[in-house]
């Protein structure tokens, strides 16, 4: 549930300001599978795209490889000034798919 709601809530981000603070919450949840959720979510928002960059980079170094490669897929459009930094440090992750992921996001920055 909390994971269909972390998808679903970052619709309404522009019109209820009790959204975000939920995301927050929900990026912070103990299940990875809710954190990465958070993150896919975010692309949906209308938000200005530097208004994640926080939770973005908080996120970064999370311990389960799911998170990082949401984190891989979406930072060029969430956090554009950290998906550089955070990208070159995934391409020598410890998980296959984390590295890959990021090889191929940081060649759509060239």
């Amino acid at each position: 549930m909390r994971a269909q709601a972390a998808k679903a809530l970052p619709k309404a981000v522009d019109s209820d300001p009790r959204v975000t603070p939920q995301l927050t919450m929900l990026a912070r949840d103990d299940e990875a599978a809710v954190r990465a959720a958070t993150i896919s979510g975010l692309t949906s928002t209308g938000a200005s795209r530097s208004h994640w960059t926080p939770l973005l980079v908080e996120l970064a170094d999370d311990p389960d490889p799911l998170v990082r490669q949401r984190i891989a897929v979406v930072a060029r459009r969430l956090a554009p000034d950290a998906a550089p930094g955070i990208l070159r440090r995934y391409v020598d992750d410890t998980d296959p798919s984390v590295r890959r992921l990021a090889a191929t996001e940081l060649e759509r920055f060239a």
